[in-house]
């Protein structure tokens, strides 16, 4: 809940606005600059996290340290996944790991480690360009295209 006074300077009346604020955190022992929601007074500056803000700015964090190990980022999950066309849960098994972890990887709560981003590019690379097994042959078989192009079978 947002406050209706600012604990800094009592301004009351909502003065709180919504703002993109750039701050360092720190992630497995390195530092980054990121860009996040925040609440700020309009009266004295005063700043603070607002409802769902800290889940933002942990995010914010999570893809920068992506970035610059060379991982995909939590949203290139995702896309990846629904361009595929796949349930978390059956993206899960074509991955061969637990669909918690799928679901962690895309809200950016945890980090993949680098064997399992090596393996989510393999295998969705794979998948996105190439019919894994012909479409018809098992329960567990995969056809895929890529979005405006024909399917491959």
């Amino acid at each position: 809940m947002i406050p209706d006074f600012c604990p800094a300077c009592d301004a009351a009346d909502n003065p709180f606005a919504l703002i993109q604020r750039e701050t360092e955190q720190d992630f497995r022992g390195e530092t980054f600059r990121v860009t996040s929601p925040a609440l700020q007074c309009r009266h004295c500056g005063f700043g603070m996290l607002g409802p769902g803000h800290l889940d933002a700015l942990r995010i914010a964090t999570h893809d920068a340290y992506r970035r610059k190990h060379g991982f995909l980022t939590s949203s290139e999950i995702l896309s990846r996944r629904k361009a595929m066309g796949l349930s978390q849960k059956r993206f899960a098994e074509f991955l061969g790991v637990g669909s918690a972890s799928i679901e962690r990887w895309e809200s950016g709560i945890l980090v993949q480690d680098k064997a399992s981003d090596l393996l989510l590019r393999q295998r969705t690379e794979r998948g996105l360009y190439f019919n894994l097994r012909p479409a018809g042959r098992s329960k567990h078989s995969f056809a895929f295209s890529l979005p405006g192009s024909p399917a491959l079978t």
